[in-house]
């Protein structure tokens, strides 16, 4: 018993120790200078973002890489979007999702073949994109790991990707002033979504050997239908929940015109092109190669 009493005593004495009945007081760390940081950072990110909104019908397309652009596909889409613009001058909306131009010259990678100038593939964009605007009435443009070449080659630091400027100024660059914020929408994002918030579409960072593998995922991740570039091949896959789409749209650009893929043998399957078509409801057909063509459905 005075073994159990002592130990008792002891036990005692230890939470005394670690609970003192009287008060300590505690000095707080000033977080002020946290939450100014913070406050800057977030203050930056929501000035610089433009997130563009598109409606439907759209036809979403990416990677044209310019200039190894397909001359059939590029009449493909018009074919579409005549047939499908209805009492319309023009379809109402086409959504190019990252990649319009290649920029090989600004990449640090060993060029193959001839390589354009910035300023050429600009001369060339302009064309094109202005070509478009006789086929539809909005033009909602992202940006892709491509487009970024130029800063890259610069050296800028990675938080100048994302600045609205950079955007606005490169494919300012190929547009009347007129026609941007009025008929041509671009934003610095590598992602847009529709008004009512059913499809993201995007040009995800991320590779997969299976058409659908990657956009599928990142459906499973936002709980929304997705539309992604990038892969330069097709595919469509239902989420596990068999609730939402995920679709590799292909791309807009010429395979044959591309040196680096002709010279060398990889594991990476062929290249495909093609576009998605969102109707009026939402509703998605996938155009591509190997697939029935037919611009009135």
């Amino acid at each position: 018993m005075k073994k159990d009493k002592d130990v008792k005593a002891k036990d005692e004495k230890d939470i005394e120790i670690l609970n003192p009945q009287q008060e300590i007081a505690v000095k707080s760390p000033d977080l002020g200078i946290i939450v100014r940081a913070n406050e800057i950072c977030e203050g930056w990110v929501n000035d610089q973002k433009q997130k563009t909104i598109f409606d439907y019908p759209a036809i979403i397309t990416c990677d044209w890489h310019i200039p190894h652009t397909s001359v059939e596909w590029s009449e493909r889409l018009g074919r579409v979007a005549l047939s499908r613009k209805g009492d319309n001058e023009r379809f109402p909306n086409l959504a190019i999702v990252g990649d319009f131009l290649d920029e090989a010259s600004q990449t640090k990678f060993l060029s193959i073949g001839p390589t354009f100038t910035l300023d050429q593939e600009l001369q060339i964009g302009s064309v094109v994109l202005n070509q478009l605007l006789n086929y539809f009435e909005r033009i909602y443009i992202n940006l892709g790991n491509h487009d970024m070449n130029l800063l890259k080659d610069l050296g800028k630091k990675s938080e100048s990707f994302f600045s609205r400027e950079y955007a606005e100024i490169l494919f300012g660059r190929m547009l009347d002033s007129s026609l941007i914020n009025t008929r041509v929408f671009i934003s610095n994002l590598k992602w847009s979504e529709s008004r009512d918030g059913k499809w993201l579409i995007c040009h995800p960072d991320n590779y997969s050997k299976k058409g659908g593998n990657v956009p599928v995922e990142i459906s499973e991740i936002y709980m929304k239908n997705v539309i992604g570039g990038h892969g330069h091949h097709l595919g469509m896959q239902r989420t596990k929940n068999g609730l939402f789409w995920g679709i590799d749209g292909g791309g807009m650009f010429n395979e044959d015109s591309m040196l680096y893929k002709i010279a060398n043998i990889t594991t990476h399957p062929k290249f495909n092109n093609g576009f998605v078509l969102l109707n009026e409801r939402g509703e998605a057909r996938l155009y591509g190669d190997g697939l029935e063509f037919d611009e009135n459905q």
